[in-house]
């Protein structure tokens, strides 16, 4: 290697650059980078942000929801009402040309008239007792009056038995007594059965026999509508997937064309730069003059998938809904029963005083003591029958049945959606779902949050949550926020896809926002919504130290 040689007068620039002091431009914009630095790492330590638990849910209004559903099979004689209009508790919905009347509707209505005549004639055997028989004598075309007539006659024979028959005085009392406690053992046979038809419905199976009436025939209603929501969803489910199916052979068609038609040259053969396909050339193939779009054919696909999973949700929440209202109506003639049981007991309380003073008074004390009695059984007949009135109308409110007609009728006010499309001619069976009716205004909302197992243990009850609505943006309008209120003990699973998830319920608290242009955003009843659950808070850099194993 040979020295180089240079000249210093070609060195005196070279010397001057490095004798020169920096451009000052380079140093204020070293210093900035610093300070950016400096700034960047400050704020990721002392600004914290939020974790959380993202999950799916939707919105529910507070509001009971009623279905309206068909309690006869037969065709669609007139129809008075369209998909989404306001009607009016008692307005007529439909009317049904009855092919069949079910015979659940023709008990109640025999057993309905029973226990109004029931009442009819106990009120005025209750005043007879009193003095005034007028109004007996006048129900004689009754079907039960001979009974009611023999049985004041028989009253008052005991009455005017003698002190010897103090022994038969004390069966008599002794046998209101045990009439009120066996009414009462029936109404808890009643409450124990309902509780079973909860399990019924729960576990949806029938485990009722036919001569069970009223519980057989409960469960089998509601396992009907059930089945038959369930397979609708089902066709629809199952219509998609053929399709998704049919698209994914012309898919896999289409790219193997696209394959074969641009298969690289072998021997001899050469390949130029034009000859070789882009990404659009591949996507697109020429067979017999037709073009086939693989990308169009994907997004078609990909649409009915999405459609699909839609239907499956759509599906879980109707079976759900349809499980909650169920369970409620059971809950609240669970509740009647005790009430009626609690009055009862007050009556047994009284009777068994009255037959421990039998045997202490005279006969005009006797007589006032029996005609007491008396009442008091009468009173525990009339709560019995009213609450069988009450519970055959609470059945047939729905249904006027006149002329082999049915009319369907509006039980509350609110607006009527269609579940079934009705025209005139239709045929409908008994049980089927025709519509729902939703409540005018919601007074408050709630959220059903769907929580993944792996998850659920860092939920806790009052942990805030955040909403993301895809029709709010909460760039524009926020969040919806809330609170959790109610954490599900045990799994729940889907029966259509197999996931499992806990049922998460929040309380919902700001129900109206405004966005930047001032418009309010206003939730609705069924809204699907992502729900943020925030379950911890870190600072910005240690969030990110962790995520980088840098910290534990």
């Amino acid at each position: 290697m040979k020295p180089i040689i240079v000249d210093m007068k070609d060195m005196s620039d070279s010397t001057e650059v490095y004798e020169s002091k920096p451009n000052r431009f380079l140093v204020y914009t070293i210093y900035l980078i610093l300070i950016i630095l400096v700034v960047a790492v400050l704020w990721m330590a002392l600004f914290k942000m939020d974790i959380v638990v993202k999950s799916d849910g939707i919105f529910r209004g507070s509001n009971a929801v009623y279905e309206i559903s068909s309690g006869v099979t037969g065709s669609v004689k007139e129809t008075y009402v369209e998909n989404g209009q306001y009607v009016k508790e008692g307005d007529v919905l439909y009317v049904l040309s009855i092919d069949e009347l079910s015979d659940t509707i023709l008990r109640y209505q025999n057993e309905l008239e029973a226990a109004k005549a029931h009442l009819e004639i106990l009120s005025a055997y209750e005043k007879s007792l009193e003095g005034d028989k007028t109004e007996l004598e006048a129900l004689q075309n009754n079907a039960y009056y001979d009974e009611f007539i023999n049985r004041r006659e028989l009253l008052y024979a005991n009455v005017n038995l003698s002190e010897n028959d103090t022994a038969g005085q004390v069966t008599l009392y002794q046998g209101n007594v045990d009439s009120i406690s066996g009414t009462i053992a029936k109404y808890n046979e009643k409450i124990k059965k309902l509780n079973a038809a909860k399990q019924c419905v729960i576990n949806r199976n029938n485990t009722f026999y036919a001569s069970e009436g009223i519980f057989y025939s409960m469960v089998s209603s509601y396992l009907a509508s059930y089945n038959y929501t369930y397979l609708q969803y089902d066709n629809q489910i199952n219509e998609y997937q053929r399709q998704i199916d049919e698209y994914e052979e012309q898919i896999k068609k289409a790219e193997t064309e696209a394959s074969k038609e641009y298969e690289p040259a072998t021997g001899d053969e050469t390949v130029s730069s034009n000859d070789i396909p882009n990404e659009n050339e591949v996507n697109t193939t020429q067979s017999a003059g037709v073009t086939v779009d693989v990308n169009a054919l994907k997004k078609q696909r990909d649409d009915l998938i999405t459609a699909r999973d839609s239907v499956t949700k759509e599906k879980t929440q109707a079976l759900m809904n349809l499980e909650l209202q169920q369970l409620t109506t059971i809950e609240q003639q669970i509740s009647g029963y005790n009430d009626t049981i609690l009055s009862l007991e007050t009556n047994l309380t009284s009777a068994k005083l009255q037959l421990d003073a039998v045997n202490g008074v005279d006969n005009e004390a006797k007589e006032t003591v029996a005609i007491l009695t008396e009442k008091g059984n009468i009173a525990a007949e009339i709560l019995t029958y009213e609450d069988k009135v009450k519970e055959c109308e609470t059945y047939l409110k729905s249904y006027d049945i006149q002329n082999d007609k049915c009319i369907v009728k509006a039980n509350v006010s609110g607006y009527f959606y269609i579940s079934l499309k009705l025209k005139t001619g239709s045929f409908v069976q008994e049980g089927t779902a025709i519509g729902t009716i939703y409540p005018e205004a919601e007074s408050k909302y709630y959220a059903e949050i769907y929580v993944e197992n792996t998850d659920i243990a860092k939920i806790k009850e009052g942990q805030e949550v955040k909403f993301e609505i895809a029709a709010y943006p909460s760039s524009e309008y926020g969040y919806f926020e809330g609170t959790v209120e109610n954490i599900a003990k045990d799994i729940s699973v889907d029966q259509s896809t197999g996931n499992a998830y806990y049922l998460v319920k929040v309380k919902c608290e700001n129900m109206s926002l405004k966005g930047k242009d001032g418009e309010e955003a206003t939730l609705m009843n069924g809204m699907a919504c992502q729900a943020k659950i925030v379950i911890d808070e870190k600072n910005v850099l240690t969030y990110l130290l962790e995520k980088i194993d840098l910290m534990d």
